[in-house]
């Protein structure tokens, strides 16, 4: 069974989040792992003053204090909290590539679009999927939203918002600097908090000024609400599904021309290899459900050694399923339903 923690968004925003003893514990190794990851120690002696600069005018308030609150829950340095839950933002201040790869696909069916994805990410003593988590958030204004995470981070790169949308994170790189704006995971849960539909996710993501570059695959509940919003700090190019499909790996496409993204990584190099395994497996046929689209997701093509979560959602439905790495362990026909 994924852990699953509950977060009332309507409570102060310091007390929202309460982890069992056994997340905390995991808590405080991911944080160890990842603080290490980017210097910390030297990290915080060096950019310290910048960091909490940043935090001041980019970080969210509510967020803030929720990392606040948790710090001083668990016990640990406000800075190794904020630290993590800035890295995949640092890694692109650094003018370092990304270790999370991600494919992503989504589907019409007659219930209405599916999203899967593989989230890969290089991590030691495969944490990432071991420590696997669910978030439960209740009391926002536009919705109750589910988000796929680890203890101690508080942002989204995976989640589903019944009824509204879904929305995954893939790593890509540009040539662009990283900008002084909101990170993209606390953008992302932002959106998840405030926003009611499909159409203005999808605006809200693409046109708002963010630290790194990212591909964002969207889905709503009507065939055909389904996007990959293309991102660098400051550009953006929206790609719409054809013949009733999308897919997104760790390559521009519509921004190709404009990046000149860093190549020569493993994630860049298996990018087209990906999409294109993917795209010829839907030719052969179509999933109609969330469980339907895990063999694709598993393709010895698809699935990496780094895969650590893979997941599929319906909007419309409430469905999902979350497996990390190759263990089954959680199928759901609603958001906090009974278990399939």
């Amino acid at each position: 069974m994924i852990p699953e923690v509950h977060v009332d968004l309507a409570a102060d925003a310091a007390d929202r989040w309460h982890l069992p003893e056994a997340l905390e514990g995991q808590a405080h190794e991911l944080l160890d792992l990842y603080n290490a990851d980017l210097g910390g120690t030297n990290f915080l002696a060096q950019y310290g003053d910048q960091l909490q600069q940043f935090v001041d005018t980019h970080v969210p308030p509510g967020m803030y204090e929720e990392i606040v609150g948790l710090a001083e829950r668990i016990n640990r340095p406000l800075p190794e909290l904020l630290l993590a839950n800035l890295h995949y933002d640092v890694i692109k201040f650094l003018g370092s590539n990304s270790r999370a790869g991600c494919t992503a696909f989504a589907i019409d069916t007659p219930a209405g679009p599916v999203h899967a994805r593989n989230l890969d990410w290089w991590t030691e003593l495969d944490i990432l999927s071991r420590f696997t988590m669910l978030a439960h958030f209740t009391g926002a204004p536009a919705g109750r939203f589910s988000v796929v995470t680890w203890p101690g981070f508080l942002g989204a790169f995976s989640a589903i918002a019944p009824g509204r949308f879904t929305v995954t994170l893939n790593a890509v790189s540009s040539n662009e600097p990283a900008s002084f704006s909101i990170p993209v995971p606390m953008l992302i849960r932002s959106v998840l908090e405030n926003v009611a539909t499909f159409d203005d996710a999808v605006t809200a993501l693409a046109t708002t000024p963010i630290v790194s570059d990212c591909m964002l695959l969207l889905t709503g509940t009507e065939q055909g609400e389904m996007a990959v919003i293309e991102r660098t700090p400051t550009k953006h190019a929206i790609r719409r599904p054809e013949n009733g499909c999308i897919i997104v790996t760790n390559d521009y496409i519509l921004l190709a021309d404009e990046t000149a993204a860093a190549t020569g990584g493993e994630l860049e190099s298996t990018s087209g290899g990906r999409f294109e395994s993917v795209q010829s497996q839907l030719r052969k046929g179509r999933p109609g459900s969330v469980t339907e689209c895990l063999p694709i997701l598993r393709d010895a093509s698809v699935q990496m050694d780094i895969t650590v979560q893979q997941m599929a959602f319906s909007a419309a439905t409430g469905d999902y399923i979350v497996r990390p790495a190759v263990q089954a362990v959680k199928g759901c026909r609603n958001v906090g339903g009974s278990e399939e």
